[in-house]
């Protein structure tokens, strides 16, 4: 091993070489991309096809037919794309690395990363290297592991898995590479589109260090359907359509949101709740898990592609009346809401007498837009009673040419408020179009009015 992670100068290319190295590796990127593509949409056709023709046993005809020659396709296919960007970069650099070993992974390998091994079952803690030399105390196999995880499994379950294998067989390579390789090269974890909120989070760290990694290993957690890609780099790098420092910075932009429920004392409240349900001490998060799951809570709450690559989403309406109908300030609420990620979708508002709709829906939930003209905590609370017969959420706007009210203050309102309102939170935005998330606390609130 190096003494060193790979860190490669290119001080010797001009900017035109530069350039030119720079639309290899997107070339390289975009091959890639496209053959793991081709593997997956091959697997999941022949795996339809089987699951169709109702073979007696599909799981043995997939598992020798399907899963295993397309895995070792995507092992080959990763092995040969990390071995490119590794060659182009020895050379570009005008070094030679020291020689490694790829990495081989098995259909089986992948399935057992898909499905947890038998982490969910009585045998947590077998490792795969156990199971697969026959060491298990308990005889277990991975033909029992296959059998167990896939029994029931239909047409759309076969092809899923078939997509998974091809993807997290590359991903393993990958992955086993770059930890094992004697040069230590960086990795980013990088999506191909859209995806979740705890894909995005991983992504936006960009470059790191495996060394990093597996001091934590928290943070080496995929899931099913994940289709991030892990990248190496020997040096300052880009990767076509990554963008780690936009993923961050809305990332932040959805952590400030929550920064005031991110404290010791609501960690505490938690966990008092993880153990009036009977959870066990391994089974409740730490307090830097629970940050990032709360955190990510959040960012589930905004629009996938906006997160991505912060496209802001476009409202949807109901009807075109709906849109007419709405006031400017409104509007503006509307724009503040985009800004941050919001889809949201403009209702519109009933004809029939004593009949109250909300002005949006935000995931789900009916939302009433309200912006202050008043400076004081009766405002707020008349406010909140209006938008809990309305809805189950509301967002309080403070707009300059409307009132003068304290963001702090208001913040302090809303809390209050809450404690009698039947709203499961306000999403208030400030003057400089910030949102701050205060969310009811069932701990304190009255349950004994339903407004």
């Amino acid at each position: 091993m190096s003494s060193k992670p790979a860190n490669l100068p290119l001080n010797n290319l001009t900017p035109q070489q530069r350039q030119a190295f720079q639309t290899h590796l997107d070339d390289l990127w975009d091959d890639y991309q496209d053959a793991l593509a081709d593997l997956s949409l091959e697997a999941k056709q022949l795996a339809a096809g089987v699951a169709w023709d109702n073979f007696e046993d599909p799981l043995h005809y997939l598992r020798t037919e399907v899963f295993e020659t397309y895995a070792d396709r995507a092992n080959q296919v990763a092995n040969d794309y990390y071995d490119a960007v590794r060659s182009a970069w020895a050379e570009a650099a005008g070094v030679e690395l020291p020689s490694y070993e790829p990495s081989q992974v098995s259909a089986d390998r992948a399935f057992w990363q898909i499905v947890g091994g038998y982490n969910s079952t009585d045998h947590v803690g077998l490792k795969f290297v156990d199971v697969i030399n026959h060491r298990s105390r308990a005889g277990l196999t991975m033909d029992d592991l296959w059998a167990m995880k896939t029994d029931g499994y239909g047409q759309d379950e076969w092809m899923n898995l078939a997509a998974d294998i091809v993807g997290v067989t590359a991903r393993l390579t990958a992955k086993f590479n770059g930890e094992h390789d004697p040069s230590q090269p960086r990795y980013a974890r990088v999506p191909v589109g859209p995806t979740c909120a705890f894909c995005i989070l991983m992504a936006s760290r960009g470059f790191v260090y495996w060394s990093e990694e597996k001091a934590g290993g928290r943070d080496n957690r995929y899931h099913k359907n994940d289709d991030c890609r892990i990248v190496s780099s020997w040096g300052e790098a880009h990767v076509k359509g990554y963008d780690p420092e936009g993923m961050k910075a809305r990332y932040l932009q959805c952590r400030k949101t929550i920064a005031g429920m991110l404290n010791r004392d609501e960690y505490g409240k938690y966990v008092a709740r993880m153990k009036d349900a009977g959870k066990d001490e391994d089974e409740i998060d730490d307090y830097n898990l629970w940050t990032t799951h709360r955190i990510t809570e959040e960012m589930s709450q905004r629009d996938r592609r906006w997160l991505y690559d912060g496209t802001t989403p476009e409202p949807s309406v109901e009807s075109a009346r709906a849109w007419s109908e709405l006031q400017k300030h409104e509007r503006k609420t509307l724009d503040a809401l985009k800004d941050n990620g919001f889809a949201v979708t403009v209702r519109e508002r009933s004809d029939k007498q004593g009949v109250k709709t909300s002005d949006a829906i935000i995931n789900g939930k009916r939302v009433d837009f309200k912006a202050p003209e008043g400076h004081g905590k009766n405002t707020i609370d008349q406010l909140l009673r209006s938008a809990a017969r309305q809805g189950d959420a509301a967002v309080i706007h403070l707009q300059k040419e409307r009132t003068e009210l304290d963001a702090e203050a208001c913040k302090d309102y809303i809390r209050s408020s809450l404690r009698r309102r039947r709203l499961d939170y306000v999403l208030l935005i400030d003057y400089d179009g910030n949102i701050v998330r205060v969310e009811r606390d069932t701990e304190t609130a009255s349950h004994s009015q339903s407004q």
